[in-house]
């Protein structure tokens, strides 16, 4: 499938979020690092007139001086690492984000999401590289500045010492291309790992989505020992990352403690020959030790540079325009109907994705505006597959419009915004019942109580321990079922839209209540276009028209009412 332009902004939109980069707010941060590097470069200054110029003069109160401007500096050191600090922690908070908003608006915006798609491990495993993707950028950023003072360095070294500079440049040399050799390393592992855990991550969630299946065939123990082969795949790879990550640490140490004494022991023996003062020897070694710590940033950005590549194709994978895309937008639902639309299913509709496990074809559909519709038919004839087309859930051939819009792209959201669906899973958000009623409007708070009263849900609240305040939770079984389902009707209800869809809503009510919910759906004949998907007498007995989805087809009731 072709992407179109919109569905090409949206990736482009993660890219640019990829390499977005605020440059003002980490202008501070330049500052301190120059900063920082040039109170790196005083100090071996300080420790170079003190023993060339003070020591030898005896010069207490210059050495007090000069001890007391060295304090000063450790301190601004100090201060200035610590803003440093702060201001890559709200920039980083901030790239991370923009990138995950972007991310997560890109899975939402998908037309029609299919959960073969992408599993959970691949979100997952996304969102989470951007830690990766923003740790780069921002080292990327440090080795700007830090690399040419590394260089300033050896150029003083240089100056000081003389040859004694060509030591500190070859280690920093051999550091280099060690360091190369270990970030190859160190890709491989984390894309082993990453190989590891999206295998292992892929194989629990399907066991988990299959558990009833797995558990009617007997398989539990083949599946124990596919994922115990799965794991030990896992552990071998955090070996190998574990054992890459202590090299790359340690080597750093290595080469430091390598450079410092090379400098040393050849420095002293050119204090000897008379080619270099105490200071010099001084302000060379404690350059030298700064000299490596920008081929430190830069041997990590190698490293990393390795591994960004996995993380920045994870996160562009998730963000595929490989899919249709939606354009999501926020609109008033007084927006798009002022009157019940009519519905108009065109040119045989047809589920197109591959999931949709129906087999019907070629289904086209008339409801007038205003009209009340039951659809009646066996289970697995397709009723929610209808509906969900209409809303723009499920892709299919033809012509879907919906008063005079269109369902497309770029009115899909805005469709499904003004269209009440409840079906017979009540879905509800956690928070107060009196909210969740009433959408968190308080303007709608007496609405919500005379539609629960009228529904006989208002009596059943009253009698729990906080009445409309009583906390609703994924995990929460103070309600019963069938009032979750009253709940989720009187909230659907409320929003007064001007097209309502009920997908076997009344499956879990009683009786009485569905005598009751007749009664309200009643009033609103004429209000709403209104489609149910139910066998049931009481509610079929308010249709203008029935129809019924026979061989998976629709066919017109000979019983239409007037």
């Amino acid at each position: 499938m072709l992407a179109t332009g919109a569905q090409l902004k949206l990736e482009n939109d993660v890219r640019k979020a990829i390499r977005k980069i605020d440059f003002a707010a980490l202008m501070p941060h330049y500052a301190a690092s120059i900063l920082i590097n040039l109170l790196a470069i005083t100090i071996p200054l300080a420790a170079l007139l003190i023993y060339d110029r003070v020591l030898p003069t005896s010069g207490l109160s210059t050495l007090g001086m000069i001890i007391f401007g060295v304090a000063i500096l450790i301190a601004m050191d100090s201060v200035l690492r610590f803003a440093r600090m702060v201001i890559l922690t709200q920039s980083g908070a901030r790239y991370d984000h923009v990138l995950r908003h972007q991310v997560l608006k890109v899975i939402l915006s998908r037309r029609h999401f299919d959960g073969n798609m992408l599993h959970l491990s691949q979100l997952t495993s996304a969102l989470s590289a951007i830690r990766t993707v923003r740790e780069y950028r921002f080292l990327r950023l440090q080795a700007v500045v830090d690399l040419p003072f590394g260089l300033a360095f050896l150029v003083m070294i240089a100056v000081i010492g003389g040859w004694l500079a060509i030591i500190p440049a070859t280690i920093c040399l051999i550091f280099a291309v060690c360091g190369l050799a270990l970030a190859l390393l160190t890709e491989q592992s984390f894309r082993t790992l990453n190989t590891a855990d999206r295998a292992r991550n892929t194989f629990s969630e399907r066991v988990y989505d299959n558990l009833w299946a797995i558990k009617i065939q007997a398989a539990e123990l083949p599946m124990i020992g596919r994922f115990l082969k799965l794991q030990a795949g896992r552990s071998s790879a955090v070996r190998s990352q574990v054992f890459a990550s202590l090299i790359t640490r340690d080597s750093y140490s290595i080469f430091s403690q390598v450079l410092i004494g090379s400098v040393i022991v050849v420095s002293a023996l050119s204090v000897l020959n008379g080619n270099l003062t105490f200071g010099g020897l001084a302000a060379c070694t404690l350059l030298s030790g700064r000299a490596l710590e920008p081929l430190q940033t830069a041997f990590q950005l190698i490293i990393q540079s390795r591994q960004v590549r996995a993380a920045e194709a994870e996160i562009l994978q998730v963000a595929s325009a490989a899919s249709a895309r939606e354009t999501l937008v926020h609109t008033s639902v007084d927006e798009l109907w002022r009157t019940p639309p009519s519905i108009q299913m065109r040119r045989g509709m047809t589920p197109s994705l591959p999931s949709v496990n129906t087999e019907f074809r070629g289904v086209d559909l008339d409801i007038a505006s205003g009209e009340t519709v039951t659809i009646t038919g066996d289970r697995g004839q397709g009723k929610t597959t209808l509906a969900r087309i209409i809303m723009g859930l499920v892709p299919a051939s033809g012509e879907v419009r919906i008063g005079d819009v269109v369902l497309g792209p770029a009115t899909a959201d805005i469709i499904r915004a003004n269209t009440t669906y409840i079906c017979r899973e009540p879905d509800l958000p956690p928070g107060r019942i009196i909210d969740v009623l009433a959408d968190g409007d308080e303007d709608n708070f007496a609405d919500v109580r005379y539609l629960s009263h009228l529904l006989g849900l208002d009596e059943l609240i009253k009698r729990l321990p906080n009445g409309y305040d009583t906390q609703l939770s994924a995990s929460s079984a103070v309600v019963p079922s069938g009032a979750l389902q009253q709940i989720a009707l009187i909230r659907g209800i409320a929003r007064k839209r001007k097209l309502l869809i009920l997908d076997d809503a009344t499956l879990l009510l009683d009786a009485g209540a569905e005598l009751r919910l007749a009664q309200i759906l009643k009033m609103l004949k004429g209000e709403a276009t209104i489609i149910m998907l139910t066998d049931r007498a009481a509610l079929s007995a308010l249709a203008d028209r029935r129809l019924d989805m026979a061989d998976f087809a629709l066919v017109a009731d000979e019983r239409k009412r007037a």
